[in-house]
């Protein structure tokens, strides 16, 4: 198997968004990104582990879906650039927190049960919710495929 650093992992981390400033926070926005994250992060080791690319993928594809479709249920309409960047470092913190719990060796049964609440709420929210809020397939689709090349190209897998 292929050792990656975590220093790789971290970087691909950064990559998917950045820093922000303090806003008022909006809870289902809040969970929508740190659920997005957590299901981001988990992809992401599995990729630096060598899971299924189409399942990883997929992963990456709900975690837009939920996070996007998440900002236009709450918001209406695209954020303002201080709401894009306090939920973006949401995000980013929790896939950060993934990362850095599997490379630390400190993974448990309370992460692997975050992980799957996380995926019930980004699956209920795509069951549920998705169809009202218009958000574009084909984009979220085009986005995920470009993060995980992304990844790929930070852990050396291209």
């Amino acid at each position: 198997m292929r050792a990656y650093h975590s220093a790789g992992l971290a970087l691909a981390a950064f990559l998917l968004a950045g820093p922000a400033e303090a806003q008022t926070i909006d809870p289902e926005l809040t969970r929508a990104a740190q659920c997005s994250g957590v299901i981001k992060g988990n992809a992401m080791v599995d990729l630096a582990l060598g899971g299924d690319e189409s399942k990883i993928q997929a992963d990456f594809y709900l975690a837009n879906v939920y996070f996007f479709g998440a900002i236009k249920k709450v918001l209406g309409s695209k954020p303002s650039d201080a709401e894009a960047l306090l939920y973006q470092q949401i995000y980013t913190g929790s896939v950060d927190e993934v990362v850095r719990a599997h490379d630390s060796g400190t993974w448990n049964s309370q992460s692997y049960e975050n992980v799957i609440t996380c995926f019930s709420a980004a699956g209920t929210f795509f069951i549920d919710e998705l169809p009202d809020h218009g958000v574009k397939e084909d984009k979220i689709r085009k986005l995920a495929a470009d993060q995980m090349a992304n990844v790929k190209i930070v852990l050396g897998l291209d």
